[in-house]
């Protein structure tokens, strides 16, 4: 998985090529460990920014996800690779929490997310998935970074297969990638709503998903999410 904060030219460029040739399989080898993997993606992106125009290079970070090993012998770690003009390049492996908590937290929108993370990380919620999810689209729907706004995008690694991209109802609308879904025929598609419940591209939760507690005065609040 990837995502990318600041400049966003060079990122979706060199990452937009970099992800073809993953997908045609010929980029990584097998049983190749994570630590190559991202080594072998600097030195690619390395490469690409030598090739682009000095005039146009401004500073970014490039996070990556990736997972070693499938279902309990799973192994996850997450990478970033940061670029400044007066630095160059910079590249660290995050420490992973033993619960679910955020990983990293980066952009102009930072301090408003971990503003609302500490709230709901001194609740019952604490510790979840869903108080990670819940805090950043409260922080997004608060609105209180100029620079950060729509939809929020939603990808999972789990412990086996590939990463998957996961649709999002929010503010009472489906989203996919941050473009609102006009229609989606693939029933293969999971959804999650703000409180990371399991639900239908409407909002519906499904019977079987397991409802998730929204403390009080927490939340965004959308009527077809009921």
């Amino acid at each position: 998985m990837f995502g990318y904060v600041g400049d966003v030219l060079f990122p979706v460029l060199a990452l937009s090529q970099l992800v073809v040739q993953i997908d045609a399989g010929f980029y990584f080898a097998q049983g190749v460990a994570a630590g190559d993997h991202a080594a072998r993606i600097l030195a690619t992106l390395q490469r690409a920014l030598d090739a682009y125009p000095k005039s146009q290079r401004r500073e970014f970070t490039i996070v990556y996800g990736t997972r070693d090993g499938e279902v309990m012998s799973s192994a996850f770690s997450v990478w970033t690779f940061n670029w400044t003009p007066n630095c160059g390049w910079t590249s660290s492996c995050a420490a992973l929490p033993t619960s679910s908590g955020v990983v990293t937290s980066l952009g102009s929108g930072r301090k408003f997310v971990e503003t609302w993370s500490e709230r709901w990380n001194n609740t019952s919620e604490k510790g979840t998935s869903r108080a990670v999810f819940s805090s950043f689209c409260d922080a997004l729907s608060a609105g209180g970074d100029a620079l950060s706004g729509g939809a929020p995008q939603l990808v999972g690694l789990y412990r086996k297969g590939h990463a998957r991209r996961l649709g999002v109802v929010y503010q009472g609308k489906p989203y996919l990638c941050g473009f609102e879904a006009e229609a989606v025929a693939d029933d293969r598609l999971e959804w999650r709503n703000t409180s990371f419940e399991r639900c239908d591209r409407h909002g519906i939760v499904l019977p079987s998903a397991q409802r998730h507690r929204v403390p009080r005065g927490l939340g965004v609040r959308t009527a077809s999410a009921k």
